[in-house]
């Protein structure tokens, strides 16, 4: 049954309109139920026409039309939002924040210590519905009701506040970890004389079919590997360099610099 409750989207970028789109397609929110706001006003009236929903005319008519308003914008952008969003906003309204690196304590300071906030990290798997989303807040029934909503693009985690850094280290940032390993490799396949074409045949399926693999199988992401290298092969030979060059360091660097940078974000 699609839910009753009004839902506001603040901004609408890619992220916003994977969210929306789940929303629609898979039924859980009625279009007429939708609107959207998003300063780019063309954006806006062409997800209007896409999905059937409805428009607001600024950030104030959004929320005093909707009973959950989702924070879609940019991070920065939320300190010149804020006082405007908090002068429409009722004990009625339930606010969920998909803003990276921007804690619950903070979303309160800028719109009132008794609103209810739930924090979302969803990925951009939510595109073409395949996120995975974490969600933490301090009332059940708003969880559940954010649960649904973030289902409608993906697979949905509930975690506590303190881990969300290195969920969006790990996953909010992680869809760019595995483009940058396609690039560089489609890049080899064709210093290698491959065409641009097949070098990028051969190495997205190869991802597809990995990503598949690993989601479905029950052995472990290692074990896996295991199966693929052969005592001597070229497996083998390559994972010997990652190793000789300490990739495991390299990646645990690169994701504690990334949490780092979250924190940073979260103070400011």
């Amino acid at each position: 049954m699609p839910l009753r409750e009004k839902i506001g989207f603040l901004g609408c970028g890619n992220m916003g309109r994977g969210i929306l789109s789940g929303l629609i397609r898979r039924k859980i929110a009625k279009p007429q139920n939708v609107l959207v706001y998003d300063v780019a006003s063309q954006k806006q009236k062409a997800l209007e026409r896409e999905f059937k929903i409805r428009s607001a005319s600024s950030i104030g008519d959004l929320v005093k039309n909707v009973d959950i308003l989702v924070l879609a914008i940019k991070p920065q952008d939320f300190r010149l939002t804020g006082a405007e969003i908090r002068r429409s906003l009722t004990p009625r309204h339930c606010i969920i924040t998909i803003l990276a690196g921007v804690p619950v304590a903070r979303i309160k300071k800028e719109l009132g210590s008794k609103v209810e906030v739930v924090r979302a990290m969803p990925n951009l798997g939510a595109t073409v519905g395949q996120a995975v989303t974490a969600l933490t807040g301090s009332i059940k029934s708003r969880l559940n009701l954010a649960g649904k909503i973030f289902a409608g693009c993906g697979e949905v985690l509930y975690l506590p506040e303190k881990l969300f850094d290195a969920v969006t280290a790990l996953s909010g940032s992680g869809p760019a970890y595995f483009f940058y390993l396609i690039e560089l490799l489609v890049k080899e396949a064709m210093r290698h004389g491959f065409s641009e074409r097949e070098a990028n045949l051969l190495v997205k399926q190869t991802a597809k079919g990995a990503a598949l693999l690993a989601w479905q199988s029950k052995d472990s992401a290692a074990e896996l590997r295991q199966k693929v290298t052969s005592k001597g092969g070229t497996t083998e030979a390559a994972l010997q360099i990652f190793e000789k060059k300490n990739f495991p360091l390299i990646l645990r660097e690169a994701i504690t610099n990334a949490i780092k940078r979250a924190k940073d974000l979260g103070r400011r």
